[in-house]
């Protein structure tokens, strides 16, 4: 199984609010991404001939810091990852071609360092790559006969 575009998981978040706009919120997710979709798709890539083409067409990454309560003490950031991915291959009905695209959004409580929310980045970027490669399982299910899990 060949995976292009693991690059796209390590990248700066773009903060879109002044608040916390000062603050670098980067990821590298490019090993755990690599691991995950090896262990959701093998599977599958196993069943095709010639294997399958993974490729991560695009990840974004946007994070809003919102201040509110007294003392800022209800601050909190939401980081928005988008993620776009295809797989390709070929067995003896023809062309296999599925795609997923999935918007995540999660939460962190904000302390009193902006970086506090760092965690926010890291479980959107990992969810919707969770979500994106069962969708891409539903799609390789039908062609290759290997339930999705």
């Amino acid at each position: 199984m060949q995976i292009t575009g693991l690059s796209n998981f390590q990248q700066t978040a773009f903060v879109v609010t002044e608040a916390c706009r000062s603050t670098k919120y980067e990821t590298d997710r490019r090993a755990a991404a690599r691991e995950a979709i090896d262990r959701a798709l093998q599977p599958y890539a196993s069943a095709v001939p010639g294997g399958l083409a993974v490729e991560v067409q695009s990840l974004s990454l946007r994070m809003r810091c919102h201040r509110s309560g007294l003392s800022d003490l209800e601050s909190y950031c939401a980081a928005d990852a988008s993620l776009q991915m295809a797989v390709n291959g070929r067995d003896g009905s023809g062309d296999i071609k599925v795609s997923a695209t999935k918007d995540v959004t999660e939460r962190a409580q904000q302390g009193l360092l902006c970086i506090s929310t760092m965690p926010a980045v890291t479980a959107a970027v990992d969810k919707a790559l969770a979500e994106a490669l069962v969708e891409l399982q539903g799609g390789l299910s039908g062609r290759t006969g290997i339930p999705a899990r």
